[in-house]
């Protein structure tokens, strides 16, 4: 089989490519084409091929690869949504079987980005697209990363066994839990020896619980397994078993068990270990509310391991789920809340946990940074020193459910997000993010229902990290895979090794499960590579495999790659002249350069003092220069403030100046509007004032004439006006001699006038005090005078209200006071029909009330003799009546003590009577609790009880239905039994004739049975002596038979050792013997071939 590249360019315009001479470097093999180079590969895995295209072609679109096959073999594009578009092409044989593969396509620019890439298949022709929109040249074109190692199968799988459900790798072993559906739980060790993947051991427990390997963890020649379904601290409250490797072999060294477990809790339902810490989720722990969730930390001590902490979210609320994923590394432990809602109803988040002297504490809750409602971040984590891995399998950045990762890095005790991982390829559904797993740099991601060979097929994907970029370096998907198998529900790396688990892979039985195992295929020096895990030289600089640490720092004059000046990708050498070395550290460091020449990098240089490095950036903003010795250009600085930046144009408009803190002169100003730029020139000239909106000040105007410019000084002067003409206001002048300056201001004030050279009028006089001003108007009016200094008669006064005006003239005749308003005095009124005129003396004694007409008030009367005038106070006390005569009511009585108060309501009840003190009847009482109130009627009837509360006695009830009433007397004899309606036990019964009563205790002793009549069962008997309780097996076998004392037959015995059981049947036949230990004569053998059988007679 031969296979080359044919063709380069883009779509719809491809050129054939140009001859080129094979260049070997090792074990690689190069053809350098005009725009194109292919390499050939002797590695582990065979022959591989690779292209690296330098610069992009001179035509637009996707750029395309053509390969040409000669062979034997057919190739097949492995099209799942037949639109022409496949990931793999396989090469099959005459039997349909496959011969080669070519798959992993993965394509890269020069920044390590990787590109969407496909293969397509016509005419026998393959086809490499590249979508290279965006990309950076060179481009390298590299089908392989990681390749499938092994599949692992337990040994006697079955349906059901759902292996592959967890699985967890260190270094060569493998632990895979099979928590199957129908009770056979267990987990299987797998070692690497070489390449070669076998089954170590079964870890299985007495009695496991259900769901046993549900949760894994391996750490070195300690493995975990969750079993979270454990009943042994309460029902479901979930436990998990520590195993332990010494010398290949595996023994149990622990069971874990929670201090505080509880019902439902689930314990064990996610696990991991580290060193000598486990710690164990229990999603469904109450203690920050229901299914809050919590986890427990378990420490090993000499082979002893204790609980040394439980853990909760600070923030814990019910339905949380704290506790769903769990994952340690030494003295920090990350644990997943999946269902806690900060960002959103099940948005998820995860918290971190650290120890210190033992003690843990809580030192930082992790979100999503773009987290919305039901991502569910925090279903799965991983912990590899101070970075945090978060799945979040209901993200939907690619759609619905298709789901992502989040990796957090630690900064002392600080966490933040450093990224967010999708698959390139993502989908609705594909829930990448179910499981994550994490080693240094490196990352794996499952997502279980990824359709690429079938529906719920499932895939993972490797990412890797360089500085802080995350990047996708492969997709592994089962190269058997099917639909349903759900690959990559779990994951887990360690170092260049990835387990993958398809619990519902069908090779040994429906569901029966699998786990696959990939490792990264060593690059060759020159490939392209993100971390030196990539490259069979360990050595990854400048994205390429290297031969050499190749200087090893930022700023040498040392490439390993051509991007980076070196001659050939892959091997170290001096960088080209003009690669830079160093970069400019800032605005006045100069870039230096290498010279081609020198590995070192040239002395680093400044810019020369005085070189502007920031221009000035407006009137108030300085330039700044370098000053010879600093990478940095100076601190901006400003003018000083106050500074003048621009100068006033007029009266009205305000000089500008820096403000100290800004670049630019503030915008210009005028002065206020408003603010006065002329002042006035006398009484009738007008201020001029700016307007806000012109520098100069508006032209001089005079005040319009008649408008007053000196006010009148006083009643007697006259008020001046401006003319519109001159600055000042005409002469002063007064009011003429004689003009009433002020008017009698009321009927106590007298009235002034002008005395023509005064501005004032005379002072203000009034009437003399004592004057009257106004008369009296009735009996309950005052007369007014003036007071000699107020202008007014005093206000109209009236006698004061409730002073008396006429006097009463008896009890039922009321007096008439002044009301304060009016002049004259009230009517004569008398006192309402029906005023109480006399009060009542006592309860026996009437109130008399006035007629409305009369002065006097009527004769007293008394209450008529036999009318109550106290009522009864209760059972126990008796009615008074009045006698006619006397005002009180006669002396309180009380019933005779004794007399009954409260009649008894049944037979629980006590009648009460009266004490002869007390108005109330005694307390209603009851019968004693206890007291019986009703007889056992026979030995199924109960007798009853007053309760102590109720009056009557309780229903009549019986024994309940099949409480036995009377013993079995023995074996033979039934033990009877209430009806639950009669009061008598039934009728003794015996065991029926011929019943089992004693059952047989061996092969030598006879079953008794009963009579019908003896309650006790006949004596036990033994099968007579001498009859065969165990036949003959074999010819070397001997019956036994009882002894006619003993239950058991007696112990089985072989005919004596060299007992011929078997005659020779010839003279090349061997008689055979028993060996004292068979039941059957051993198998018919031959003599010894060499062995003569018969003399020779002679020759011919």
């Amino acid at each position: 089989m031969s296979m080359r590249a044919m063709g380069y360019g883009c779509e719809g315009a491809i050129s054939k490519l140009s001859d080129a001479e094979p260049e070997a470097e090792g074990n690689r093999v190069w053809y350098r084409h005009d725009g194109l180079e292919s390499w050939y590969l002797n590695g582990p895995l065979g022959l591989e091929q690779g292209f690296v295209i330098a610069e992009a072609p001179a035509c637009a679109g996707t750029k395309v690869v053509t390969i040409a096959f000669d062979s034997q073999l057919v190739a097949r594009l492995e099209d799942g949504d037949r639109d022409g578009l496949g990931d793999t092409i396989r090469l099959l044989d005459d039997a349909n079987q496959v011969g080669l593969s070519y798959a992993d396509l993965f394509v890269t620019d020069a920044q390590g980005k990787r590109l969407p890439a496909w293969f397509t298949l016509e005419m026998g022709q393959i086809s490499i697209h590249v979508d290279d929109a965006g990309a950076v040249y060179p481009l390298e074109i590299d089908p392989l990363i990681m390749t499938q190692q092994a599949k692992l199968l337990a040994s006697g799988g079955m349906t059901n066994d759902r292996l592959g459900y967890a699985v967890s790798i260190s270094g060569d072993t493998a632990l895979v839990g099979a928590p199957n559906l129908d009770g056979f739980w267990s987990a299987f060790v797998f070692v690497r020896n070489g390449a070669v993947w076998t089954e170590q051991a079964e870890l299985s427990v007495v009695a496991p619980t259900y769901n046993y390997g549900t949760a894994v963890s391996l750490s070195g020649d300690t493995a975990l397994v969750g079993a979270p379904y454990d009943d042994e601290n309460a029902f479901h409250g979930g436990a998990a078993y520590v195993f332990v490797r010494n010398a290949g072999v595996w023994t149990q060294e622990a069971k874990l068990l929670a201090s505080d477990a509880a019902l439902d809790d689930l314990m064990g339902t996610s696990v991991s270990i580290s060193g000598d810490t486990a710690i164990l989720g229990a999603i469904y722990e109450d203690d920050k509310g229901s299914n809050a969730g919590s986890a427990y930390v378990f420490v090993r001590n000499a082979g002893v391991w204790t609980q040394q902490a439980k853990l909760s979210a600070s923030d814990g609320a019910a339905d949380d789920r704290f506790g769903t994923s769990v994952s340690v590394a030494g003295d920090t432990a990350l644990l997943g809340a999946y269902l806690d809602d900060d960002k959103g109803s099940e948005s998820g988040s995860a918290y971190v946990f650290v120890r210190n002297a033992g003690v843990w504490t809580q030192q930082a809750k992790l979100l999503a940074n773009d987290g919305v409602v039901g991502d569910r971040f925090g279903t799965s984590v991983s912990l590899s020193g101070g970075t945090a891995l978060v799945g979040a399998p209901n993200d939907d950045d690619k759609g619905s459910s298709s789901g992502s990762a989040y990796v957090f890095e630690r900064n002392g005790s600080v966490w933040t997000q450093q990224g967010k991982l999708v698959a390139s390829d993502g989908a609705a559904s594909d829930f990448f993010g179910i499981s994550v797993s994490l080693s240094g740099d490196a990352a794996l991601v499952g997502a279980y229902v990824d359709d690429d060979k079938g529906n719920g097929s499932g895939s993972a994907y490797v990412f890797l990290r360089s500085g802080s970029s995350w990047t996708q370096q492969a997709k592994l998907v089962a190269t058997d895979g099917a639909a349903d198998d759900q690959f990559g529900l779990s994951v887990s790396l360690s170092g260049d090794t990835a387990l993958v688990g398809a619990y519902q892979n069908d090779d040994q039985g429906s569901n029966s499960g699998s786990a696959y195992v990939y490792v990264v295929v060593p690059q060759s020096n020159g490939s392209s590579c993100v971390q030196g895990l990539q490259c069979v030289s360990g050595i990854c600089v400048d994205g390429v495999c290297c031969d050499s640490v190749c200087g090893g720092g930022a700023a040498d004059c040392m490439g390993c790659s051509v991007a980076t000046g070196a001659a050939i990708d892959g091997t170290c050498s001096v960088a080209a002249a003009g690669t830079q070395c160093r970069a400019s550290a800032g605005a006045c460091d100069v870039a230096e350069a290498c010279n081609g020449v020198s590995n070192t990098c040239p002395a680093d240089s400044k810019a020369a003092a005085g070189t502007e490095c920031r221009a000035s950036a407006g009137a108030c903003d300085v330039a700044e220069a370098c000053n010879g010795t600093s990478n940095a250009c100076p601190a901006d600085t400003k003018v000083a403030a106050g500074t003048e930046c621009r100068a006033s144009a007029g009266a009205c408009d305000v000089a500008e100046a820096c403000n100290g803190t800004s670049n630019a002169c503030p915008a210009d100003t005028k002065v206020a509007a408003g603010t006065q730029c002329r002042a006035s020139a006398g009484a009738c000239d007008v201020a001029e004032a700016c307007n806000g909106t012109s520098d100069a000040c508006p032209a001089d105007t005079k005040v319009a004439a008649g408008t007053e410019c000196r006010a009148s000084a006083g009643a007697c002067d006259v008020a001046e006006a401006c003319n519109g003409t001159s600055d000042a206001c005409p002469a002063d002048n007064k009011a003429a001699a004689g003009t009433e300056c002020r008017a009698s201001a009321g009927a106590c004030d007298v009235a002034e006038a002008c005395n023509g050279t005064s501005d004032a009028c005379p002072a203000d006089n009034k009437a003399a005090a004592g004057t009257e001003c106004r008369a009296s108007a009735g009996a309950c009016d005052v007369a007014e005078a003036c007071n000699g200094t107020s202008d007014a008669c005093p206000a109209d006064t009236k006698v004061a209200a409730g002073t008396e005006c006429r006097a009463s003239a008896g009890a039922c005749d009321v007096a008439e006071a002044c009301n304060g308003t009016s002049d004259a005095c009230p009517a004569d009124t008398k006192a309402a029909a029906g005023t109480e005129c006399r009060a009542s003396a006592g309860a026996c004694d009437v109130a008399e009330a006035c007629n409305g007409t009369s002065d006097a008030c009527p004769a007293d009367n008394k209450v008529a003799a036999g009318t109550q005038c106290r009522a009864s106070a209760g059972a126990c006390d008796v009615a008074e009546a009045c006698n006619g005569t006397s005002d009180a009511c006669p002396a309180d009585n009380k019933a005779t003590a004794g007399t009954e108060c409260r009649a008894s309501a049944g037979a629980c009840d006590v009648a009460e009577a009266c004490n002869g003190t007390s108005d109330a009847c005694p307390a209603d009482n009851k019968v004693a609790a206890g007291t019986e109130c009703r007889a056992s009627a026979g030995a199924c009837d109960v007798a009853e009880a007053c309760n102590g509360t109720s009056d009557a006695c309780p229903a009549d009830t019986k024994v309940a239905a099949g409480t036995e009433c009377r013993a079995s007397a023995g074996a033979c004899d039934v033990a009877e039994a209430c009806n639950g309606t009669s009061d008598a036990c039934p009728a003794d019964n015996k065991a029926a004739a011929g019943t089992e009563c004693r059952a047989s205790a061996g092969a030598c002793d006879v079953a008794e049975a009963c009579n019908g009549t003896s309650d006790a069962c006949p004596v036990d008997t033994k099968v007579a002596a001498g009859t065969e309780c165990r036949a003959s097996a074999g010819a070397c076998d001997v019956a036994e038979a009882c002894n006619g004392t003993s239950d058991a037959c007696p112990a089985d015995n072989k005919v004596a050792a060299g007992t011929e059981c078997r005659a020779a049947m010839g003279p090349c036949d061997v008689a055979e013997s028993c060996n004292g230990n068979d039941s059957e004569c051993p198998t018919d053998a031959v003599a010894d071939v060499t062995k003569e059988c018969r003399p020779s007679g002679g020759q011919r």
